[in-house]
């Protein structure tokens, strides 16, 4: 697990020392993993789906106001089982659960006969600390908003 968290911060340190991890005037800072430029902090509370677009599409960070909820996969790939919070370093959030920007209509679940309502109404979302998959209805408080955006 040592060598791990050594690769993991030393990971971290190459982004820094390339200049592909940016900080900003806002709280939160961003950082570039690969082609995408992430919010390093959620907005801090759980809030049903569609606030959780609006707060990413209101987000004003690094100079940038083209923010968005991140895709299942995006979401999947901040996964690290040996992170306390089940989230990779340098991301910043006690929250187990995030959402992702899809529904069931963009990305069909298995057990969809089960749903009670049109597949719009349920949005999936990502539990770091259980590594699951999951998803719920948008009105429910069921996860945190962490936005993304295309790196430049």
């Amino acid at each position: 697990m040592g060598n791990k968290r050594i690769a993991r911060l030393a990971g971290l340190a190459l982004l820094l020392a390339a200049g592909s991890a940016s900080g900003s005037d806002d709280a939160s800072g961003t950082v570039v993993l690969g082609d995408l430029e992430w919010a390093l902090e959620t907005n801090g509370a759980y809030i049903p789906w569609p606030e959780a677009v609006s707060y990413c599409e209101e987000l004003e960070a690094d100079g940038r106001d083209d923010w968005r909820l991140p895709t299942l996969v995006e979401l999947e790939s901040l996964h690290d089982a040996d992170a306390p919070a089940g989230i990779r370093e340098p991301f910043a959030t006690d929250a187990c659960c995030l959402w992702s920007g899809q529904s069931l209509v963009d990305l069909p679940a298995d057990d969809m006969n089960e749903i009670a309502g049109a597949p719009g109404m349920y949005h999936w979302g990502y539990m770091f600390d259980g590594a699951q998959r999951y998803y719920a209805v948008h009105i429910f408080e069921d996860g945190q908003a962490l936005c993304v955006r295309g790196a430049d």
